[in-house]
């Protein structure tokens, strides 16, 4: 038996989601206009689907999940692939951020070499940043929990390897930590 959520649990569930599932999305590089109309598609999706959520606390999870597709077909309907192309040693050798203009700068830097990991690594590493467990995850891709942890370490890697030039005062573990709050404040 499915247990829904009540009418005001829903509004909640949906407020709060929101902005993150926006965030996600934004991550995935799909422009303001077309973003917010991605997460409206997802919310209504959601609605619809309201009573197969057996467990209420995983209403975010699904909510996400959703999101994620929604994201997937829009980039299908558009023919495009979502990365962009991205060239580590053009950029300069990164100082310690002094003004806004350095710190959007930088934040900015640090969410394009998000974008240069390949799909499933940064599946993982944004639904991770968005708070889901591995096991969350791994039920969402539809991969088994040792692959989403490579994929994850993958993900690591690989950011850790890009931002040595943004952030040479940074040891590895901060610089993914820094990419993680770059992409919590977009």
């Amino acid at each position: 038996m499915t247990t829904q959520a009540a009418p005001a649990d829903t509004r909640k569930i949906l407020t709060e989601a929101f902005t993150h599932m926006l965030r996600f999305l934004r991550a995935k590089r799909i422009p303001a206009p077309d973003c917010y109309d991605v997460a409206q598609e997802a919310a209504l999706v959601f609605l619809e689907k309201l009573d197969q959520i057996k467990d209420p606390q995983q209403s975010r999870r699904f909510l996400l999940g959703i999101a994620r597709m929604k994201a997937l077909q829009y980039f299908e309907r558009r023919g495009r692939h979502p990365t962009d192309a991205f060239d580590s040693h053009v950029l300069p050798r990164g100082t310690a951020p002094t003004t806004p203009s350095v710190r959007l700068d930088r934040k900015t830097r640090l969410l394009n070499v998000l974008q240069a990991l390949d799909d499933e690594p940064r599946e993982a590493f944004l639904l991770r940043c968005e708070g889901l467990k591995l096991e969350e995850i791994a039920a969402e891709m539809k991969l088994s929990l040792a692959t989403v942890k490579r994929r994850l370490a993958d993900a690591n890697a690989e950011l850790a390897r890009q931002t040595r030039a943004l952030t040479p005062e940074l040891d590895d573990d901060q610089r993914v930590v820094a990419v993680e709050a770059a992409y919590r404040e977009s």
